[in-house]
């Protein structure tokens, strides 16, 4: 109840200072008459406090801000401040509060300030540089609006949003950091930032809004992380000094005008996320030469070629159609209606491919989610893939050509980095590999079963499979899973050699398989050092011992 009158007596201060003038109360603080306004209440774990914010004097005879800070160079803001016998933390630069002080150079805003508001220092053409506290998680609009004296700017990573026209105007700004706490970036946040020359989004931004780098005509490269998904109407409309820019596959609209008369660009790439490209996006990019595109079957490419399209078909510029397994036919037919339309259409066949690095040991493996061909290396001993396990011991295929999508494979080869290409080629599938991979970093603990993974033995320093005590199965590596209750130790590696023969792999030196010379193992894989009379398998060979 208690909470509830207080409650009250704050709003019934607020209107009536309302009805008075646009401040409740005003204090000296190092000789500068500042302006308040209570406007609420906050709660702590422990406490409730009172709560004002800074504001402005009054309205002039024309219904404008006057602020009463005309005259005032620098000022420093407390973090707390009495009136009657009270104590107000100061919790918001309120709206328009510095409204058009030009003559403000400096400005302290403490550590008890949570937001600026709307138009907080609109206009503020002598303020030169402005340090925002980590309390503050919200900026409004047109908070620095035509601060054109503003050469750096440092938001905290306690920010969440930038306004619309946060700072827009700012001529002067040269450099400014987006922390990875700022989640969308509004409408003309930095247009007309021409002092600007790069800027780097974070990955926690999902949207660039409408004209958010409009006219920033000095930015020459700006980085979009593959967060955002939207690029606004004219986002980056008329930034001539715009040489290039990556578009990542996260975003799946262009807007209207994005790219207007960015005169500087000479290439862009569209990424095959991408289903919608707005009207005029490229119009009056007249540098642009090149344009490489990835189709989908989503993708509405008939507003590159309307009578308000794109603008990116010209007479002057190729076209790049890039061809992968799952876009074949939507790239020939994009081909068919495009034709005559730019200056020429190439169709760029790109499968993927990865580097995999073989280490002196001579081993490896591999696990990838797209088909690729087997490199032709002669320092690529081999690909093998395990078709069968019998007991502990493990039949390994040679594959010459082709490794199918999905498939874990051992790679043999002398120490090197080797490039597996992708392919449009239909590649045959394998049913009875026994290897499992995954493409990015997973936790054992997600995998039902007992896990193994190659490396040597501790003893014997031959290759095999044995039990994995790690956390985490690195990104495209392979490795086999037994029931939970296996009490296999370690699975030894055989190479079927097709001719009816078998090698026992131990390990490789000098590009040369070495096998593990008159080891015995039963037809379980067990190894056996005093073998009686029976069947056995030594060097990889079945053998009948007397």
């Amino acid at each position: 109840m208690k909470n509830v009158l207080k409650f009250i007596l704050v709003m019934l201060c607020w209107v009536t200072s309302m009805a008075v003038g646009a401040y409740g109360f005003s204090s000296e603080y190092n000789g500068v008459t500042i302006y308040y306004r209570i406007f609420s209440y906050f709660e702590s774990e422990t406490a409730i406090y009172d709560a004002a914010e800074v504001t402005y004097f009054s309205f002039d005879s024309n219904g404008g801000i006057y602020s009463g800070y005309e005259n005032v160079e620098s000022i420093s803001i407390p973090d707390f401040v009495y009136h009657n016998n009270i104590r107000y933390y100061v919790r918001s630069i309120g709206d328009w509060a510095f409204y058009s002080c030009s003559g403000l150079t400096s400005i302290e805003i403490p550590n008890s300030v949570t937001s600026i508001g709307s138009s907080a220092f609109e206009g503020c053409s002598g303020l030169t540089s402005i340090e925002i506290p980590n309390s503050v998680t919200s900026i409004g609009n047109y908070a620095f609006h035509g601060c054109s004296g503003l050469t750096n700017v440092e938001i905290p990573n306690s920010v969440t949003s930038i306004g619309n026209y946060a700072f827009d105007g700012c001529s002067g700004l040269t450099s400014i950091e987006i922390p990875n706490s700022v989640t969308s970036i509004g409408n003309s946040a930095f247009g007309g930032c021409s002092g600007l020359t790069s800027i780097e989004i974070p990955n926690s931004v999902t949207s660039i809004g409408d004209w958010a780098f409009y006219n920033c005509s000095g930015l020459t490269s700006i980085e979009i992380p593959n967060s955002v998904t939207n690029i606004g109407n004219y986002a980056f409309g008329v930034c001539s000094g715009l040489k290039s820019i990556e578009i990542p596959n996260s975003v799946t609209s262009i807007g209207d005008h994005a790219f207007y008369y960015c005169s500087g660009l000479t290439s862009v790439e569209i990424p095959n996320s991408v289903t919608s490209i707005g009207n005029y996006a490229f119009q009056g990019c007249s540098g642009l030469t090149e344009i490489h595109w990835t189709p989908n079957a989503e993708t509405d490419y008939s507003s590159m070629i309307g009578s308000s399209g794109a603008y990116l078909p010209s007479t002057s510029r190729t076209l790049y159609l890039h061809k992968n397994a799952d876009n074949a036919a939507m790239v020939e037919t994009a081909k068919t209606n495009l034709s005559g339309k730019f200056k020429e259409i190439i169709v760029v066949e790109d499968y993927g491919s990865y580097d995999l690095t073989v280490t002196s040991a001579g081993m490896s493996t591999l696990y990838l989610d797209f088909p690729v061909v087997v490199p032709d290396d002669d320092n690529l001993l081999g690909v093998f893939y395990v078709f069968q396990i019998d007991g502990n011991i493990m039949l390994l295929k040679r594959l010459r050509d082709y490794i199918p999508a999905n498939n874990g494979v051992i790679v043999m080869a002398n120490a090197g980095t080797f490039t597996f290409n992708g392919t449009g080629d239909e590649v045959a599938e394998i049913t009875d590999n026994q290897l499992q991979g995954v493409t990015e970093s997973t936790p054992v603990s997600s995998i039902d079963g007992t896990v193994y993974t190659l490396g040597r033995g501790v003893n014997s320093g031959y290759f095999g499979f044995h039990k994995y005590t790690g956390a985490n199965i690195p990104a495209n590596k392979v490795f086999l899973v037994r029931n939970a209750s296996s009490g296999v130790n370690s699975f030894n590696l055989v190479l079927d050699n097709e001719d009816g023969t078998s090698t026992a792999i131990g390990r490789i030196e000098d590009g040369e398989f070495i096998p593990e010379n008159n080891v015995v193992y039963d037809l379980q894989g067990r190894r056996v050092e005093n073998p009686s009379k029976g069947i056995y398998i030594v060097n990889g060979k079945k053998q009948y011992i007397k």
